[in-house]
């Protein structure tokens, strides 16, 4: 696959003798609210039970409980779930929409500790991106093809164009695998807005994808 890159003139000679291309941080793409997702959930029943059939999510909810003043011991927490499961459910939705605000703020930090987005279009005469991107038309646009690009294919994603926020529901466990496949929904969408870059994104756990080829 041929995708591209629009840039100023100096920045693609230097891609061009350097053979090396720097990676964007996910906390710092054009759009704030990028990466984000809903954040006013709908907690639903179904939701709950299956997580509270996982000891260890049923664990960390009542470490929660302590924290706010629940003086039970662990055991007869578990006696009143399965006897008065509604009560929990009620503090539930309450406490999961709340956590995940801080999960998804931990997330974009993290992500943008390890990880760095290459921002590429499917197409190359875009008047709208020669604009943005390249200088008001006096920059250049770079061709690469993928598969001579130092980067592993699962790392390839095709951007997903939607007027709304993705909806995430993830666990009250924020290093629960369930939550990764969350984060790699975030990854992929943005607002219809910007349908017209058609972008495929590359991602990875380094600052710089090398030995590119490319050609003007």
């Amino acid at each position: 696959m041929k995708l591209f890159l629009y840039c100023k003139e100096k920045d693609a000679e230097r891609i061009l003798q350097v053979k090396y291309l720097r990676l964007s941080i996910p906390n710092k793409m054009n759009d704030p609210f990028e990466l984000l997702g809903q954040t006013e959930l709908e907690v639903k029943r179904p939701d709950f039970d299956r997580e509270m059939k996982e000891s260890k999510l049923r664990r960390i909810f009542y470490r929660d409980l302590k924290r706010v003043g629940y003086p039970k011991s662990y055991a007869k927490f578990q006696k009143e779930l399965e006897k008065n499961p509604d009560f929990f459910f009620d503090i539930y939705k309450t406490d999961v929409p709340l956590t995940y605000k801080v999960h998804i703020e931990r997330f974009l930090d993290d992500l943008s500790e390890h990880f760095g987005f290459l921002c590429l279009s499917r197409t190359n005469s875009s008047i709208l991106m020669w604009s943005h991107y390249s200088e008001k038309h006096k920059g250049i646009v770079l061709g690469f093809e993928t598969t001579k690009m130092n980067i592993e294919q699962k790392h390839l994603a095709t951007v997903e164009y939607d007027s709304n926020r993705i909806k995430i529901v993830p666990t009250i466990d924020p290093d629960h695998k369930r939550n990764e496949k969350e984060w790699e929904k975030l990854i992929r969408r943005k607002h219809l807005d910007w349908k017209y870059e058609e972008e495929v994104r590359m991602y990875s756990d380094r600052y710089r994808l090398t030995r590119a080829s490319s050609e003007r």
